[in-house]
């Protein structure tokens, strides 16, 4: 009898969390706008000129994101902007794209060592935001936490049902919603070049 009653309470889990990811999407599907419809805009908007980034690429390059620079969060944030940056030249990933998301990711990083997430269940944030009014800030909190997981803790996103490619999925989502509402250029970036900057992210990581 004891058997049987787990396996029941196995089924019923899985139908409860099956149901709770589909939801997740649905809720974020319904809150996101095509990309596309923001493309022009935000091409339009764009604050910062390529050449103004790559220059500054250029010159962190130049820096050495040793222990030495690390004294406090300021050091710590400049050593992650300097090892992605290196990273991106290193590897030819030019564009103004992906030069505002490594400045965005550094800034990440730093909350992280401060701060941990207040939760790493996606569900959460998202009641969070409806109880806050729709304001969006609890998508982006929820997507810089899909961020972290999926650069710094991969293997934590392979539980249970969940894998790798469903927090990219909705981290992805996340920013993007968030983006359909306060129409910021970086966070229109991370929606899009979300699992590359994280590849990147996990590879700069280690070296520092």
């Amino acid at each position: 009898m004891q058997k049987i009653f787990n396996i029941v309470v196995f089924v019923i889990f899985v139908i409860v969390k099956y149901r709770k990811i589909k939801l997740l999407q649905e809720a974020l599907m319904a809150k996101i706008i095509s990309f596309e419809s923001f493309k022009k805009q935000a091409e339009k908007d764009v604050s910062n000129t390529f050449e103004e980034l790559l220059r500054k690429a250029t010159l962190l390059k130049k820096m050495s994101a040793n222990k030495a620079l690390i004294k406090d969060f300021d050091g710590l944030k400049k050593a992650f902007e300097i090892q992605l940056n290196t990273f991106l030249l290193e590897k030819q990933l030019v564009g103004v794209d992906v030069f505002m998301c490594a400045s965005y990711i550094s800034s990440i990083l730093c909350q992280f060592g401060s701060k941990i997430p207040e939760s790493w269940y996606m569900t959460d944030y998202l009641v969070k935001d409806q109880e806050n009014g729709g304001d969006g800030n609890a998508l982006k909190e929820g997507a810089d936490t899909c961020f972290i997981l999926c650069s710094l803790y991969p293997e934590r996103c392979n539980r249970r049902i969940m894998e790798k490619t469903d927090y990219i999925l909705m981290g992805s989502s996340m920013y993007g919603a968030y983006y359909s509402k306060t129409g910021k250029e970086v966070i229109y970036h991370m929606a899009k070049r979300f699992e590359l900057m994280s590849q990147v992210t996990a590879e700069c990581v280690n070296k520092i």
